[in-house]
């Protein structure tokens, strides 16, 4: 932003604008994070009441390992796919940890887990164990019988989350 050749395109186009409009690396990361705000509460309200499918996925290079989060929804006849988040991982990839990053990004969007029917990874030992963990997290929510109003129960008559394995990682 601060760059001499960038400064020399920008600083132009600014004074054509006027009204003290300037363009720097402040003013551009307080934009970014305010359009990444209202488009996070967007999806938190896309995502309400829905059944979804998650599709989780990791990779790792140069020494960097991220795990990716997506989910998948119907809108009307329309399949719907979003991604909830790019979440480096800065511990050991064991099944554990995957769980609790996949279960703290769905916390963030408002996502109960009995709202995810099914959950896409490849065919890792630690993406199968940390789905497993997450199925047996669903488990410990309330069930059709203590909550009356669950929006879900017409809809499920399964008590537990399904796994799908790929068998290349290509999500």
């Amino acid at each position: 932003m601060e760059d001499t050749g960038f400064r020399k395109i920008i600083e132009p186009i600014q004074q054509a604008i006027g009204n003290d409009f300037v363009i720097n690396s402040l003013n551009i990361r307080d934009m970014v994070s305010s359009v990444a705000h209202v488009g996070r509460e967007k999806l938190k309200n896309e995502l309400k009441g829905r059944l979804l499918m998650l599709k989780i996925d990791s990779a790792t290079c140069r020494d960097r390992s991220v795990l990716g989060i997506n989910v998948q929804y119907t809108d009307g006849e329309k399949i719907v796919l979003r991604t909830l988040a790019i979440r480096v991982l800065t511990e050991r990839h064991t099944a554990e940890y995957i769980s609790s990053v996949v279960n703290d990004v769905l916390h963030e969007y408002n996502v109960e887990l009995r709202q995810v029917y099914s959950v896409t990874s490849y065919n890792g030992a630690n993406m199968l164990k940390a789905v497993s963990l997450l199925s047996d997290m669903q488990e410990g929510t309330p069930s059709d019988e203590e909550n009356e109003t669950d929006p879900f129960g017409a809809e499920m008559d399964k008590d537990e989350l399904d796994g799908i394995q790929c068998k290349t990682p290509d999500l």
